[in-house]
């Protein structure tokens, strides 16, 4: 999708790219109907675990908050007493099959996302390219009362019991097409049919409201050492990001009173030594940290985030886990 083909997705009114891809988008819409169609039909099998499932997915490509929403999760369940393991894609990573995270796994090999999760979690964290053997895997290896998936609301071959679909509260739907005009991957009538919309920013009726607030910054170098995030407010800094809106990233930096360089990179993207090499002071996210910190410097630092979501999310979520466990 290349150079600058989000503009055109997020821009008021339909411009001459994305009219000229509308029928793509068309037959995309006929490719996801049917597939959807296929499932409820049960010609495509849908495996159903003992387990509670909770999916936290995106209706649109590229990021919204998703992962922070899913660590937020884990950890007020936790608080409640429950036991949650996460699967997950393991997206760009080369390992495929399921293959739970440990403290030995690199990003190249499960993903930067699960790299985060596991570290920051401490939790079982399983990724496979297929949900369902994940799942498996999870049932069979870790000792767990509900399982979350990061990202998967597409992935209707793994029955789900609550569904969370995650907005960016600026960007929302766009356009409002079907990729490739637009940036949805389902129809707009998706929104209707998930149990909770959290919105990451101002919500509207309906929708929670979820906020992602800077923690504080992290040395690449040595985890022990951090720093207030305030603590480069009217100094020149570079700033990384290769995530699916580095732009929110940046403007974060910024509204933390820094002189921002902006340094995008497509989401998911391997650094090299040479891509981090500032003369300065560099701040990234921590999903690209995990793949920067063998070939860091002291100058190198990442921005560590949390979530803030409305309590009654989770009191609404353990609805649903409790009376499907009923």
């Amino acid at each position: 999708m290349g150079f600058s083909i989000q503009k055109h997705w997020y821009s008021k009114s339909l411009s001459w790219l994305t009219a000229l891809l509308l029928p793509f988008s068309w037959l995309f819409r006929l490719i996801v109907s049917c597939r959807a169609l296929l499932y409820r039909l049960g010609v495509f099998s849908v495996y159903r675990s003992p387990l509670p499932v909770v999916v936290v997915g995106n209706l649109t490509v590229g990021g919204t908050g998703k992962t922070p929403l899913v660590a937020h999760l884990v950890e007020e369940l936790r608080s409640k007493g429950l036991k949650p393991a996460i699967v997950m894609r393991g997206y760009a990573g080369k390992n495929r099959a399921a293959h739970e995270v440990s403290a030995n796994s690199q990003a190249f090999e499960v993903g930067d996302e699960a790299v985060v999760l596991f570290e920051r979690l401490g939790c079982h964290v399983v990724i496979g390219k297929k949900r369902v053997s994940a799942i498996k895997y999870v049932e069979n290896n870790c000792d767990c009362d509900v399982i979350i998936s990061d990202d998967g609301l597409q992935h209707y071959a793994m029955a789900r019991d609550v569904e969370i679909l995650v907005l960016d509260g600026m960007r929302r739907l766009g356009n409002q097409q079907l990729l490739p005009a637009g940036p949805l991957r389902e129809p707009v009538k998706r929104l209707a049919n998930v149990d909770f919309v959290v919105t990451n920013g101002e919500p509207q009726p309906g929708e929670f409201g979820m906020h992602i607030e800077p923690l504080q910054l992290v040395s690449l170098r040595n985890d022990s050492r951090t720093l207030p995030v305030n603590a480069f407010a009217g100094k020149a800094i570079h700033a990384l990001a290769g995530i699916g809106n580095p732009d929110r990233f940046f403007e974060t930096m910024t509204l933390l009173g820094c002189d921002v360089c902006r340094h995008p990179y497509p989401d998911h993207h391997f650094f090299s030594e040479q891509d981090i090499t500032f003369d300065g002071d560099i701040v990234m996210t921590e999903k690209d940290a995990v793949k920067c910190r063998f070939f860091a410097k002291d100058n190198h630092w990442f921005l560590r985030i949390g979530a803030r979501v409305d309590d009654s999310l989770l009191q609404a979520v353990l609805l649903l886990i409790n009376g499907r466990e009923k």
